[in-house]
C-alpha cells in the first residue's frame, strides 16, 4: 500500500470516528430534552460516510486535485448527518440544541427552509467540526448536519432518485411540478403544526373542565 492509500485509509478511519461521535453527542443532547419536554421531537436519524467513489468525483468536477488532504478541507459533508423531525418548529429547536454543544465547533449554516434552493429543496444545514481522537491526538474532522421534516426528507429523495434516473431535459420538464410539489409539501408542513396546536388547546380545555367538575362534586 502507498502512502497516499494509507492517507486515503485513515481518512476514512477518522470519518467513522467523528460519525460515531456526532450521533452519540447529538442523541444525548436530544434524549435530555425530550425528558425536560415530555416530548419527542426526532422521527429519524440517518447517516452516511460519502464513498471514495463519489467523493473523488465531486472533487474532479470542482476542478479539485484528488489528495487525502483535500478531501478533508475541501468536502464538507464526507460524514454526512440527517435528523428527521414531525414538526418544522422542532427542526429549529433541534438547531438551537446543538449550537449548545460545548465540543461540536459550528462552521457554517445555511437556512434552506426559511430561504429554500430553486428547485424547491428545503432543509437545515449546519457544518460542523467534530473533535476525535485519532494516534493519541486530538483532531477535528468536518461534518454536515441536514435537519428536517418528514415530508421535506420524502422530496428530497424523491428529487434525488428522479435526478439520477432521468437527463437533465427531461428534468427540466419535471422542475415546474417538483417546485409545486414542494410548496404544497411545505403547506402541509405548516397545517400539521396547526392541527397539532388545536389539539393541544382541545387537550387543555377538557383536561380544565374535568378539574373544574371534580371541584364541583366536592
Amino acid at each position: 500500500m502507498s502512502e497516499k492509500e494509507k492517507s486515503f485509509e485513515e481518512n476514512y478511519v477518522k470519518y467513522n470516528l467523528a460519525l460515531r461521535k456526532l450521533d452519540t453527542e447529538v442523541r444525548n443532547y436530544v434524549d435530555s430534552y425530550n425528558y425536560n419536554h415530555d416530548c419527542n421531537i426526532v422521527k429519524e436519524y440517518k447517516s452516511r460516510i460519502k464513498k471514495f467513489e463519489s467523493a473523488t468525483n465531486k472533487m474532479k468536477s470542482r476542478g479539485i486535485e484528488v489528495t487525502p488532504e483535500n478531501m478533508n478541507t475541501e468536502l464538507s459533508d464526507m460524514v454526512g448527518y440527517r435528523i428527521v423531525c414531525r414538526y418544522k418548529d422542532d427542526v429549529y429547536k433541534l438547531v438551537d440544541l446543538i449550537k449548545t454543544s460545548s465540543s461540536l465547533e459550528i462552521l457554517d449554516e445555511t437556512d434552506y427552509i426559511q430561504n429554500p434552493k430553486e428547485s424547491g429543496y428545503r432543509s437545515y444545514h449546519i457544518d460542523v467540526a467534530v473533535p476525535v481522537k485519532f494516534n493519541g491526538e486530538r483532531i477535528f474532522v468536518n461534518a454536515e448536519i441536514q435537519i428536517r421534516t418528514k415530508f421535506m426528507d420524502t422530496w428530497a429523495e424523491i428529487d434525488h432518485e428522479l435526478k439520477y434516473k432521468h437527463s437533465s431535459e427531461i428534468q427540466k420538464k419535471l422542475h415546474p411540478e417538483f417546485l409545486a410539489l414542494a410548496n404544497a409539501m411545505n403547506r402541509w408542513d405548516d397545517r400539521i403544526m396547526i392541527i397539532r396546536d388545536e389539539g393541544n388547546d382541545l387537550d387543555y380545555e377538557e383536561s380544565l373542565e374535568k378539574s373544574v367538575q371534580k371541584v364541583n362534586k366536592r
